[in-house]
């Protein structure tokens, strides 16, 4: 019992660290004395079987294929306020704008034409604000900029405001609260 400190020394203790990992060193195969090919074993049910993935942190970024990169980065800067964090340009052209919301959203404008015809009349993107009264405030601030939008409207789990963006695509604002019994 050399290297032991004291208590049982029924833990392999191998060339893999001193932790028995499931190896079988001989005998019957296995540290209950039972062998591996036990048949009374069960197949495994299916919630054992799910591969659980590592955690995400949240969405990095949104692309959105736009006709012209800098005057729809212009028009969410005005719009949402939005700030430009990088231009991106290949022979003297514009192919990709980044933005930044003080809420932290990163925005990727890309140029790309055939993609954004593809996507006008769609809803791109939706962005969180607190309540009906922000929303309200919302509604208020596009009419004041002309920008065509829509009325409030209930939606699943809120209340929601659809904005039509450049390349006529849109973008819904929608309230962080659910519904309640009075709204």
């Amino acid at each position: 019992m050399s290297g032991n400190t004291g208590g049982d020394d029924s833990t392999n203790h191998g060339t893999n660290g001193g932790t028995d990992h499931g190896t079988s060193r001989g005998g019957n195969g296995g540290t209950n004395g039972s062998s591996d090919r036990d048949t009374d074993a069960q197949p495994p049910d299916e919630a054992s079987l799910r591969v659980v993935p590592p955690p995400i942190l949240g969405i990095h970024h949104v692309t959105v294929p736009v006709t012209d990169a800098q005057s729809a980065g212009d028009w969410y800067c005005q719009v949402f306020g939005f700030t430009t964090v990088l231009v991106e340009e290949r022979e003297n052209a514009v192919v990709l704008v980044q933005l930044e919301h003080p809420s932290g959203i990163l925005l990727h404008l890309r140029q790309s034409p055939r993609r954004a015809a593809a996507m006008r009349g769609s809803n791109v993107f939706a962005m969180s604000v607190e309540d009906l009264a922000a929303l309200r405030d919302w509604h208020s601030h596009l009419t004041d900029l002309g920008i065509r939008h829509g009325q409030l409207h209930p939606a699943h789990l809120g209340w929601a405001l659809t904005i039509e963006g450049p390349d006529e695509q849109r973008v819904v604002l929608h309230t962080a609260e659910p519904l309640t019994g009075t709204d």
